[in-house]
């Protein structure tokens, strides 16, 4: 599916103040929400815990290596990296994005493509792959996780930060409970888990450090694999 499964959901936005209504929609244009501002909160100084959070992961996990950030937007993971150790590759389906994140840091790699379509260059694999609260925004996000495992080193690790929205039915909350089912069967192992808390704004996440599917005894996932349910 070329839009990688975002058009289909809510554009979802962290609010300090609970609860906040989901702006559903049928057909959201992803671009067009670049293009309009939607996000320019994420360069807020109120979102640094949770960037600071996965930068930690990454630089703790990672001497040198590859890095895949999957669903960039405008590549601001990038500001918390000491991208000198990292070879750096992003992807997002906004060219918009893509364009600004050129603009930004033209040195490093990226594209604009959705998750569905997204190939590594080169055949390549990583020994980091980043969902920085990319997956809530994708119909099928389970299916999509198993599928970029295809992408992971062996002794790799995804890391995945989760907005923990102040309404229950919200796609980031459908989403948490989705992962923990996965999780609790033993599907997905947990390195490690942190909460992040903006202590001024009450903004939350969930970050989570997942290890490589072969390492705990699991086959490897790739595209073809039959689905895990949400």
């Amino acid at each position: 599916m070329g839009n990688g499964g975002r058009t289909a959901l809510s554009i979802e936005r962290h609010d300090a103040e609970p609860p906040r209504e989901e702006k559903q929609a049928p057909g959201v244009n992803w671009d067009q929400t670049f293009r309009e501002g939607k996000w320019e909160y994420l360069h807020s100084i109120a979102e640094t815990p949770r960037y600071a959070a996965v930068a930690g992961y990454v630089h703790k996990l990672l001497r040198r290596g590859n890095l895949l950030d999957a669903g960039c937007g405008e590549g601001l993971l990038v500001d918390y990296l000491d991208i000198n150790r990292i070879r750096y590759t992003g992807f997002d389906l906004s060219p918009t994005a893509i364009h600004r994140a050129r603009e930004q840091y033209g040195a490093l790699t990226f594209l604009p493509c959705s998750f569905d379509d997204f190939t590594p260059p080169g055949r390549e694999t990583y020994d980091v792959i980043v969902f920085n609260e990319a997956l809530t925004s994708l119909e099928r996000p389970i299916e999509i996780l198993n599928r970029f495992y295809a992408f992971l080193r062996p002794s790799g690790h995804i890391i995945i930060s989760q907005f923990q929205h102040p309404d229950p039915n919200s796609n980031a909350i459908v989403f948490t409970r989705a992962l923990g089912v996965e999780i609790a069967a033993g599907r997905y192992p947990v390195v490690t888990k942190s909460e992040v808390l903006n202590c001024e704004t009450g903004l939350r996440w969930s970050v989570y450090c997942l290890g490589d599917l072969r390492r705990s005894g699991e086959p490897s996932s790739d595209s073809a694999a039959p689905e895990r349910g949400v």
